[in-house]
């Protein structure tokens, strides 16, 4: 396998054009590899405007120790408590890390751009993040989980509900978007945990606009090294073989990115593109960049190694919990040696849907009828 010089020098600056570029200021300060994300985790905001969710949600579940969310219970298989959500808010720094400080890549037009919609919103730090840069535009988060913060900037709404179900009755007058289209849909880090993607992004095209764009960010769900360094890693090697069995049984694949381009080619968008960002699993590079992104990857990889297994290990794979904590632990001591040059690809998939001339609406497809 070739190997990657600019994970081992510094590379030529970036002549890619994506919004949001230099001027985004993250708010991190450089760390310790040992640092506690809830130091880093807070997101800032100060608005009045509280989300009102009905209080059966804040039932949560328990399950292993951990807190699983209670709405649509069982469907979303990782936690939703605070170390869960710590490092969710860490991992949105590494994507702005990957991409050099950006929140997204599709040419968005700032002065159409009016609404948005953030599909599996977490913790709602993107959606925030992206309504305070552009502050005329309208933004919904949807989640399972009721975890986003009570305050939040004024254009920004969320909401709790599940973005299987389809249609998606949810988005309507009653939430302030006229006509359920939206001008840009953005979903992150959703794999193993939609189980039909061509119904979920058949779905995304009933709701975006004509001329709107969509925008995918997936990981690759295999571990690799330039240099058979992997090698070193054996408990690694087997958690990931773990994971990806557990995902495949659950109906949730990890393994999806490279079903994205084809469906939204199937379904009529254009304009698609793709972007591969190389992420080290630990600080292990010789190139500033790709070391401090190793470096806060290292950390949200420790305590994803327990919230991705924590439930799927026994639901599906029957793994006792003795043998699970034993393989996270050892796992997580192969991520401190730097020897184990651990690499995984993330990719940012986008597409335009295109403009319908007189009318200006599309037929709206139904899942049934997708194939």
């Amino acid at each position: 396998m070739s190997t990657d010089p600019h994970l081992y020098e510094t590379p030529s600056p970036s002549t890619e054009t994506i919004a949001i570029s230099e001027s985004y200021d993250s708010g991190f300060e450089e760390i310790d590899d040992d640092v506690d994300m809830h130091s880093i985790a807070d997101s800032g905001f100060n608005s009045i405007d509280a989300v009102t969710v009905a209080s059966s949600i804040y039932d949560y579940q328990y399950e292993n120790g951990r807190r699983f969310h209670s709405y649509r219970s069982g469907t979303y298989a990782q936690p939703d408590d605070n170390e869960e959500q710590d490092r969710l808010n860490l991992y949105h720094h590494v994507w702005l890390l990957m991409l050099r400080g950006n929140l997204f890549c599709a040419p968005i037009n700032p002065s159409t751009c009016k609404t948005v919609l953030d599909l599996g919103t977490g913790t709602g730090i993107w959606a925030m993040d992206f309504a305070g840069h552009f502050e005329n535009a309208s933004v919904l988060g949807v989640d399972l989980s009721p975890i986003q913060p009570l305050y939040t900037p004024p254009n920004v709404t969320f909401l709790v509900d599940d973005v299987e179900e389809y249609p998606w009755s949810w988005i309507g007058w009653d939430w302030g978007f006229e006509g359920g289209e939206f001008d840009y849909i953005h979903c992150r880090n959703l794999a193993g945990s939609i189980r039909d993607w061509e119904a979920f992004i058949t779905e995304i095209w009933n709701h975006t606009a004509p001329g709107g764009w969509v925008e995918f960010g997936e990981s690759d769900c295999w571990l690799y090294s330039e240099d058979d360094s992997y090698s070193r890693a054996p408990n690694l090697k087997r958690y990931m073989e773990c994971l990806i069995e557990a995902t495949n049984i659950s109906g949730a694949s990890l393994d999806i990115w490279r079903q994205i381009e084809p469906a939204l080619r199937k379904l009529g968008f254009v304009d698609i593109q793709k972007q591969k960002l190389k992420v080290p699993w630990s600080p292990w590079p010789k190139d500033p960049h790709y070391k401090e992104i190793g470096k806060y990857s290292k950390i949200t990889n420790e305590s994803g190694l327990a919230s991705y297994g924590v439930a799927r290990f026994k639901r599906f794979l029957n793994m006792p919990d003795d043998e699970f904590q034993e393989l996270v632990s050892n796992a997580r001591a192969e991520l401190v040696d730097k020897s184990a040059h651990l690499l995984t690809d993330s990719w940012k998939i986008w597409a335009r849907k295109p403009e319908v001339p007189d009318y200006g609406r599309f037929e709206r497809m139904s899942i049934d009828s997708r194939r």
